[in-house]
């Protein structure tokens, strides 16, 4: 039973972020003006989808790290140093999730007014053997703040949309919340709280729903 809660989980989530970030798409693609869009960078590809839900239309989002790779072990193209230096907002995890090329990334581009997003700002870490645990996303806690921290950087850079950023946040916030619900109540009701992960990336996770991983 708890596998089948944890697999329904994942898959809400996805949907979730899936009906959140491309519900305006065929609607107006077309209307869509992308010189007018806001120029945002992010690390990886979750933080994308956050930052679609809040933002929709208002932004034209580019991930840096592809999708398979290992965010410690990602170099930047020059390509991506130059996206970089175009963009309004830079939007990254945190917690030493690109810790290995961040720094030295934004010392190479000559873009004094953009502005940085520690998605992680404010959360309740989690700490491992010798560092903090990075993997706020995949908690649906962790997906609120993150969430929150991109819409006050959207805000900071886009304060004439502020009611649409607000809002978005706050239709994303309550999705968020009804699913914790449901699955706090799910979960509750299983015996056997443990289950068996190749990765321990589900710390947070387990703190929400009283969890227990074993890898």
């Amino acid at each position: 039973m708890l596998k089948k809660n944890f697999l329904s989980l994942s898959l809400a989530v996805s949907l979730l972020l899936l009906t959140s970030c491309n519900q305006w798409t065929e609607e107006n693609a077309k209307e869509a003006a992308p010189s007018t869009k806001l120029q945002v960078i992010v690390s990886f590809n979750p933080i994308k989808e956050f930052v679609l839900a809040v933002a929709k239309d208002k932004v034209d989002v580019q991930t840096m790290i592809p999708a398979g790779v290992e965010p410690h072990h990602f170099e930047p193209k020059a390509s991506d140093l130059i996206q970089l230096g175009k963009a309004k907002i830079f939007i990254y995890n945190g917690v030493g999730m690109e810790s290995g090329w961040l720094d030295k990334s934004l010392q190479s581009v000559n873009n004094k007014n953009l502005v940085l997003a520690d998605a992680s700002k404010g959360f309740d870490l989690i700490k491992n053997t010798h560092k903090e645990d990075p993997h706020i996303w995949l908690s649906l806690k962790g997906a609120e703040n993150e969430a929150r921290n991109i819409k006050d950087a959207l805000i900071k850079v886009d304060p004439l949309n502020e009611n649409f950023y607000e809002k978005n946040y706050q239709d994303f916030y309550s999705q968020l919340e009804n699913l914790y619900e449901e699955y706090k109540s799910k979960f509750s009701l299983v015996a056997n709280k443990n289950f068996v992960t190749g990765h321990a990336a589900f710390a947070y996770l387990c703190r929400d729903f009283g969890l227990f991983q074993n890898s």
